[in-house]
Parts: structure tokens; C-alpha cells; sequence
């Protein structure tokens, strides 16, 4: 079962039974990042007062510890466990949302005006693997697909 944490400006946290009790003993705030809102609290430390999401401590996961929580859904108010993950850099922006120009509606898929085809790519490592260029958009999205199961699955 899941219950809800109020938060600030009419939001609400999802979180797990077993968590509800600890995490509802504090004040929560909503703050947004980029496109996503998250449930944040204010830590006062010895000299300085550190930001507390509550994925961060549903995981256990310390302040500037360098490791990543992501919410699978990218719902940055849904903290069921169930719904959280640590992961790398790399794993967090795989699971990012597509960009705001995005024409085709699809992660990975362009159109190539010059060619007037669908361009598929990926990235590998910090490299752009290009996938091939299509004349039907589902044949680039396919090799997209194609190459996230090539590629991604390997790397683990």
C-alpha cells in the first residue's frame, strides 16, 4: 500500500507504508528541476543547512556522495520503492525523456532534411553511434530500439 505525503503548493509524495511514519515526521517542500517536481526538506548540518530529497533518504543515500537516485517512471513525486533506483550517470540520462525539439516524438530518431530520411542514432560511452537513415519513421525507430538492446545490454 502506498500512502500521501502533503506537500507545499496543493503536491503530494508517494511513498511506501513502511516509510511513511519516518518521512512524515518532517517538513516537506516541492521543488522543480528542469521539467520535474521532487520532494525536498532543509537539513540544518553544523555550519550549513543541505538539501534532503526524499528519494535520496528512502535510499539511504548520503548529500554530495556522488551517487544518483532515479525515479523509473520520472515521477519525481512517486517515492515508492518500487519506483527508485541508484544508478550511474549514464543509467540516469538513458532514462531522461526526449528533448523539447524533438520533431519525431522518439528518443534517438531525427529527420535528416538534407536527405529527407529518418536519422537513428545512440550513445555509447560519450560517442554518437549512428544507426542508419530511413525513409519510414517505424523502420528508425526500430533500429533505435535495435540498438538500446545491442548496445545498453551489453555494457552491464
Amino acid at each position: 500500500m502506498t500512502k500521501e505525503i502533503e506537500l507545499t503548493q496543493g503536491k503530494v509524495a508517494l511513498v511506501d507504508d513502511e516509510d511513511y511514519e519516518e518521512l512524515n515526521k518532517y517538513k516537506w517542500h516541492t521543488k522543480r528541476d528542469s521539467k520535474r517536481w521532487y520532494a525536498v526538506r532543509t537539513a540544518r548540518e553544523e555550519k550549513y543547512k543541505a538539501p534532503v530529497y526524499m528519494h535520496r533518504q528512502i535510499l539511504e543515500l548520503e548529500y554530495n556522495d556522488g551517487k544518483m537516485a532515479d525515479h523509473i517512471n520520472r515521477d519525481g513525486l512517486d517515492n515508492t520503492r518500487s519506483n527508485l533506483r541508484v544508478v550511474d550517470f549514464v543509467e540516469s540520462n538513458r532514462n531522461r525523456g526526449g528533448y523539447k525539439n524533438n520533431t519525431s516524438g522518439h528518443k534517438g530518431v531525427s529527420w535528416f532534411e538534407r536527405n529527407k530520411k529518418w536519422d537513428a542514432r545512440i550513445n555509447l560511452n560519450c560517442k554518437l553511434v549512428h544507426l542508419g537513415q530511413f525513409t519510414d519513421i517505424s523502420d528508425a525507430v526500430e533500429a533505435r530500439k535495435q540498438g538500446e538492446i545491442k548496445y545498453w545490454t551489453k555494457e552491464k
